[in-house]
């Protein structure tokens, strides 16, 4: 299971699949509080982040690393920091304003806002 989690001075507590779609290839830059968004993935080759592609990007791993890999290679951006565990997402999450990243559903989420994910 995929559970987003976010910086909890947000104040959000849902946020539409295409929003969290857009601001994970960041394509969007700023929350509706005007907060810069600062996404966090996990590692290219888990299946959490597997999971999270298809769940919630509808693309596939190979297309995500597909359009960072033509991102980069044109100079029109980098994608998100990657983090190695649960663990470290959440640090980032809770010590980050504005991040948001996404952790396996037993992870321990104290101290960040769940996030629900809407159609």
């Amino acid at each position: 299971e995929v559970v987003v989690v976010a910086h909890p001075a947000l104040g959000i507590d849902s946020i539409s699949k295409r929003d969290l779609t857009r601001i994970f290839l960041k394509q969007r830059t700023r929350w509706s509080t005007g907060v810069n968004a600062k996404p966090i993935d996990q590692p290219m080759k888990s299946e959490l982040r597997a999971s999270f592609c298809g769940e919630v990007l509808n693309r596939s791993l190979a297309d995500v690393e597909s359009y960072w890999n033509g991102r980069v290679f044109s100079g029109k951006g980098t994608p998100p920091p990657t983090a190695k565990t649960d663990a470290e997402v959440l640090d980032f999450v809770r010590s980050t304003p504005g991040a948001v990243g996404y952790v396996t559903g037993d992870a321990n989420t104290s101290g960040v806002q769940l996030i629900a994910i809407i159609d």
